[in-house]
């Protein structure tokens, strides 16, 4: 029998040099992917804003808010909003303008899909049914209006740091919605710095993006997270884990 050849370090270096390029590979295509699910965070709010845009040229009112949903819309069960130039919820607890803004969208043929604007609050967010999806897989955007520095908004548990003189603006908030509602962290501080970066100011507490902890401890989406000075917050880009919510501002005159 003859003895069996062994591998010569030349053989034995070009395997382990295949399987770098497999690894790094691997590697680089999900980075790709990830970027692409972070510009897709980007692209989703800039069509909201255009459809927000192009419903108020036609209808002259904010989506969600429209006072006059149903006449425009009579065969579909379309909700009318209080018309305060804000998205928020009215009663009954059933009727949420938050939930109208993409029913109203939707039916003006400026989103697709098809939503039915009310709210269940046992399952309170469900996907394809009254909030679209998003490209980050568990988080939804969620318009609302609130303060920046509101006990009731997001960063006590969320948006408002005290010390702040807020006005309420709108705002269309990706959050994460496990549990049903879409008041968790959706992002990492570094993926949401970079989102911020990129559309504005890479501050979490002041400008057109909003960085903000989820609704549970450890709130540790910026450095300011319970008391301080929001508008000189930064992002905790130490912190690896999905903590932050992120709030575009919705401008409408």
């Amino acid at each position: 029998m003859k003895p069996q050849k062994g591998f010569s370090m030349i053989e034995i270096a070009v395997v382990l040099v295949v399987i770098g390029m497999i690894v790094a590979g691997i590697t680089a295509g999900r980075k790709m992917i990830h970027q692409s699910r972070l510009n897709g965070v980007m692209s989703d709010f800039n069509m909201y804003q255009t459809a927000i845009n192009n419903f108020s040229m036609q209808y002259d009112a904010l989506p969600g808010d429209m006072t006059n949903a149903s006449s425009y819309w009579p065969g579909v069960a379309s909700n009318n909003g209080n018309g305060n130039k804000f998205v928020a919820s009215i009663a009954p607890s059933t009727l949420v303008e938050s939930l109208d803004f993409y029913q109203h969208l939707a039916l003006a043929g400026l989103i697709e899909g098809s939503y039915d604007g009310y709210i269940d609050l046992t399952t309170p967010v469900v996907v394809g049914t009254n909030v679209p999806a998003s490209s980050i897989e568990g988080a939804v955007f969620f318009p609302w209006s609130h303060q920046r520095n509101a006990v009731s908004s997001l960063w006590t548990a969320g948006f408002g740091i005290g010390g702040y003189a807020a006005p309420e603006e709108n705002f269309i908030v990706l959050g994460g919605e496990t549990g049903g509602w879409p008041v968790y962290g959706a992002l990492t501080p570094e993926d949401a710095k970079s989102i911020d970066k990129k559309m504005d100011d890479a501050m979490p507490g002041d400008g057109k993006i909003v960085g903000a902890p989820g609704a549970t401890p450890p709130y540790e989406c910026a450095t300011s997270h319970a008391s301080g000075d929001i508008l000189t917050a930064t992002y905790n880009v130490s912190n690896q884990d999905k903590d932050c919510q992120l709030g575009f501002v919705l401008e409408y005159n």
